[in-house]
């Protein structure tokens, strides 16, 4: 989308990150916004207060921000990226992904990237159960979406994995096309999609309206029940 810088400032939460980060007790910026891609993109809602633990690193204890100024702005940023991520699926938007998220001249994963997808594996491992419940066929369509996305995502970080005989190499696939960033945001924008999908499947069942089969039958009208005798004569009687 041409107006991400709108919607998200990465510059400004890079900058805003460093002096933040500066304990090494927060993940790094990059695997951030990998978890909150990951978050937005579930067919349930998720607030902040639950993600909030995993923005911090494993060995961290009893962390804090300094401030509650420094909170306030870290944690602004990263509602703006998941308010972003959000609006882009609810809209179907393909997402607009930061440039560092690509691909090397040797076609490995950049830095950046191997954060993100540690963070956005972080995400849809805390998150696993929700999607099993929405999508319990591991053979269908929906599954299989979420399931390349992840699989691109391990093989980011773990380079052996492509060398798998069961599964494709999909790193290469991003190498071979014109804009690896944009393939990239083509494979996580469908899953938040599908979220978006389920997620909005699900709210217009639980709001659908009551349906009482019994209203309006009449006496000699065929019963509900499906007996094929008159009303008058099975339930009513």
């Amino acid at each position: 989308m041409q107006n991400q810088q709108a919607k998200f400032d990465l510059e400004a939460y890079l900058a805003l990150y460093q002096p933040v980060a500066k304990e090494g007790l927060l993940k790094p910026p990059f695997e951030l916004l990998g978890l909150i891609t990951a978050i937005s993109s579930s067919p349930e809602l998720i607030v902040p207060s639950e993600w909030y633990p995993f923005i911090w690193n494993d060995h961290a204890e009893d962390p804090a921000f300094e401030t509650s100024q420094q909170a306030e702005q870290l944690l602004g940023y990263l509602l703006q990226w998941s308010n972003y991520c959000t609006e882009a699926f609810v809209q179907q938007h393909e997402l607009a992904l930061p440039a560092e998220l690509d691909v090397d001249e040797a076609g490995a994963p950049t830095d950046e990237l191997v954060d993100f997808a540690q963070g956005y594996l972080l995400g849809q491992d805390w998150l696993k159960e929700v999607w099993d419940a929405f999508i319990p066929d591991d053979e269908s369509e929906e599954s299989s979406i979420v399931g390349v996305t992840m699989l691109l995502m391990m093989q980011c970080i773990q380079p052996n994995t492509r060398e798998s005989e069961e599964y494709p190499d999909l790193v290469a696939v991003l190498t071979k096309k014109e804009s690896a960033n944009k393939t990239l945001a083509i494979f996580l924008s469908s899953v938040g999609n599908l979220g978006c999908e389920l997620y909005e499947q699900q709210r217009q069942q639980s709001s659908a309206p009551y349906h009482n089969a019994m209203k309006k039958v009449g006496r000699n009208d065929p019963c509900p029940c499906g007996s094929g005798r008159k009303y008058k004569k099975c339930c009513l009687s």
